[in-house]
């Protein structure tokens, strides 16, 4: 869980210049917590971009069962228009010997609009996602996805270690990275939800808003 008083660093407003069809755009992006009010522009983000399958995937499932206070949810905006999303939520390994206690996140949907694909907003997103799990704690994060593409930002395939969503699909595209020091991985496990003793919501009412100390700057031409 994220215990009371914890720390949780969101981005400060960054100037960025853009780079599309060899025209410049200056514009501001800004990363905040998620509010309610955001939800439906996120869902048609999600509609867009992954299609209305999305839902029914192994991934969606195992997001839909994770309590709602052990999600950090991350959007992007451009003069207040939701253009971007990332959401983490903390899981657990369910295995024989598995440590209860291990900071293990689940990452994705990782989500940017048609205008940005291709402009690095979406990389900007998994770098301050993945800064954010090492700085509160987390050892390891999941997600489903290419390993061509997010062996960039050190993805692993985790098939050789039969580790597992709970219905055993996408086996070939559940991908792993470790944060901070060493993890050693189980031989066989599962991805469940966690559900902790002690869990306090996280929300942009309860967090301490400061930026990343070592945030690399954002770049100024992302092509």
């Amino acid at each position: 869980d994220y215990g009371a008083g914890a720390v949780l660093y969101i981005c400060l407003i960054a100037h960025i210049k853009f780079h599309r069809a060899g025209i410049r755009i200056n514009t501001m992006i800004s990363f905040s917590f998620a509010t309610a009010a955001d939800l439906p522009s996120v869902d048609r983000l999600h509609l867009q971009t992954l299609g209305p399958s999305f839902m029914e995937s192994a991934s969606s499932k195992l997001r839909a069962s994770c309590p709602a206070d052990q999600v950090m949810h991350i959007v992007a905006r451009e003069e207040g228009k939701v253009v971007g999303s990332i959401q983490l939520r903390r899981i657990r390994l369910e295995c024989v010997g598995c440590p209860s206690d291990q900071k293990i996140s689940f990452l994705g949907p990782l989500v940017t609009s048609k205008f940005y694909q291709g402009m690095g907003l979406g990389s900007k997103l998994m770098d301050y996602g993945l800064s954010l799990l090492h700085k509160e704690g987390y050892r390891v994060v999941f997600l489903v996805g290419d390993a061509t593409y997010y062996s960039r930002f050190g993805f692993f395939s985790v098939r050789p270690m039969n580790i597992a969503l709970p219905d055993n699909k996408d086996r070939d595209r559940l991908l792993c990275k470790t944060l901070g020091r060493p993890f050693a991985l189980p031989i066989y496990a599962r991805l469940a939800p966690y559900i902790g003793p002690d869990i306090v919501q996280c929300t942009a009412d309860n967090a301490v808003i400061s930026p990343l100390k070592d945030e690399q700057p954002w770049r100024e031409h992302i092509t």
